[in-house]
């Protein structure tokens, strides 16, 4: 008989959760770890030997209550004896939530939560619970603090009246930080007016934040789009500038090369003045250079076994081509006065030899006038006419630009090696 009772006893103690560790529930600091010690919680509380104020209590693991019709839960708290303590839930899992009570208010895991009473790190799923009136998954009624607490995704509550919600039905203390996966999106059945509820997170908040960043990434993807463009086309009128530019360099070079005259040889010069019969005379004596030629006089000339008459005929000859490249550079800067100068749509950057070389020369200050009408090189500069410099507001330079002599150019060049 006794081994019976032994055995009958074991079962009891399996079926209400295992065997039942010994808990100090005076103890400043307490620890439960199986439903069987979260029952006899409930039971202090509800028979009023209890309220746990000022003790801190901490869930280390999950637990099922295995809630049915048969083994119902019955809310920690009630209206006249609250649960007062701390329960830290260390975010484990308490499911198996059953209560079908229809004729009764405040119905949840924890009934009433007073004024003293602080819920939090505690999820709950799996959750059935129906009532009258404040009516709640979690909690029937909050006076307390709620806060960083999850409802899972299988969580049922129904009320008879509206004062119903997934996470709590009677809210007058604070809820913060709560995150429920559930599609129920009514999570506090009503809120006192001093009530706090912030932070809540649903399915349809996520959705919206979702929604938010996609449109937020979506904007910064055009707007970096459009400043793609912008550079692009920016690029590309630089390259359309730099191009202009160097075409109308090449387009003066052309000019230039087609005005400066070609430099004849005595050969042609002789047989354009019908004297070509002396081109053996000149060769024999291996005279062949312009500038030779030019100085030599007329008894030289009779040395060379050159008649009088043909003497001075080769001798203007000769002086006729010294004189024609003075000519046609007096024309060419006849031509230059006529053009007008117009500033570049996009001004260039110097070079810095050439920088330096005006900084030297004391024309530090007009580079960016420089700049802006392309005048790039000391070559193009000394090219100016004085109507040109006008045109550009510094007429008052041309002696200057006259005298910027090869110093300057040294000293430039030095500083940029520096």
């Amino acid at each position: 008989m006794g081994k019976v009772i032994k055995v009958l006893a074991m079962m009891l103690i399996i079926a209400c959760g295992g065997w039942a560790q010994s808990v100090n529930w005076s103890a400043s600091n307490i620890t439960i770890t199986t439903a069987g010690q979260f029952r006899e919680l409930a039971s202090l509380v509800n028979e009023g030997k209890r309220n746990f104020r000022g003790q801190y209590i901490t869930l280390t693991s999950n637990i099922n209550l295995q809630g049915d019709r048969r083994n119902q839960w019955v809310p920690i708290g009630t209206s006249t004896r609250q649960f007062q303590g701390t329960f830290d839930g260390q975010n484990n899992t308490i499911s198996g939530i059953f209560i079908n009570q229809s004729d009764r208010n405040s119905q949840g895991l924890f009934g009433v939560v007073g004024e003293n009473g602080v819920i939090k790190n505690l999820k709950i799923d799996d959750v059935n619970v129906r009532g009258r009136d404040a009516i709640g998954g979690l909690a029937g009624r909050n006076y307390g603090i709620i806060k960083n607490c999850q409802t899972g995704k299988n969580i049922s509550v129904r009320s008879g009246s509206a004062t119903s919600g997934q996470f709590v039905g009677h809210n007058s203390g604070r809820i913060s930080n709560i995150v429920a996966l559930s599609d129920n999106i009514r999570l506090i059945g009503w809120s006192a007016n001093q009530a706090q509820a912030t932070n809540i997170t649903t399915p349809q908040t996520i959705q919206q934040q979702i929604e938010r960043d996609s449109i937020a990434r979506a904007r910064a993807q055009q707007q970096q789009q459009r400043q793609a463009i912008a550079e692009n086309q920016q690029r590309q009128q630089a390259m359309q500038q730099q191009q202009g530019a160097q075409q109308q360099q090449a387009t003066q070079l052309q000019q230039r090369s087609a005005t400066t005259p070609r430099v004849r040889t005595y050969k042609e010069i002789l047989t354009e003045v019908g004297l070509d019969e002396y081109i053996p005379v000149f060769e024999e004596h291996r005279i062949t250079d312009l500038n030779v030629i030019r100085s030599l006089t007329s008894e030289d000339f009779r040395e060379m076994g050159v008649p009088i008459g043909d003497r001075r005929r080769i001798i203007e000859a000769f002086a006729e081509t010294q004189n024609r490249p003075q000519e046609i550079q007096n024309q060419q800067i006849n031509q230059q006065s006529s053009q007008r100068m117009q500033p570049l749509q996009q001004p260039i950057a110097l070079h810095p030899v050439f920088r330096r070389t005006l900084i030297a020369g004391g024309l530090g200050e007009y580079v960016l006038t420089f700049e802006r009408y392309g005048i790039d090189n000391i070559n193009k500069l000394r090219s100016l006419t004085r109507e040109q410099l006008v045109e550009m507001g510094i007429g008052a330079l041309h002696d200057k630009i006259a005298n910027l002599g090869g110093a300057a150019i040294r000293r430039g060049a030095g500083a940029v090696r520096r």
